[in-house]
């Protein structure tokens, strides 16, 4: 937890580098800004900025985690779609409430995917 306070141009800053790191989802950058002591108030509208400076992505995020886990980390079809699902409800909530503006359906291992293709 950090003790002194930080503006919102500097919580940005710091997100950015984090994110350009690895690929990340909303639900790590929540977790980022809640370390950083940000007020939970603050942090749909920090991520959204996020978002519309295409920093994170959760679909980048989910084809990342598959690529890896299964290239590198030689993980199955069924632990693959259970390290995901946090993830792909998330998306999938989205895709129901109609923001689909940057989402499409494909399929990953016969699961259901929003983005794109793997």
């Amino acid at each position: 937890m950090y003790k002194k306070r930080l503006t919102k141009e500097q919580v940005l800053q710091k997100l950015r580098f984090y994110c350009r790191y690895q690929q990340r989802c909303e639900s790590e950058i929540k977790d980022k800004l809640f370390e950083l002591g940000i007020n939970k108030k603050d942090h749909d509208a920090l991520v959204n900025e996020l978002v519309k400076e295409n920093c994170v992505s959760d679909d980048r995020f989910a084809q990342a985690f598959v690529r890896g886990r299964f290239k590198l980390k030689q993980w199955g079809r069924r632990k693959i779609q259970k390290g995901l699902k946090d993830i792909l409800d998330l998306i999938a909530k989205r895709y129901k409430h109609g923001d689909v503006k940057h989402f499409k359906k494909i399929k990953v291992f016969g699961l259901q995917v929003f983005g794109k293709t793997i």
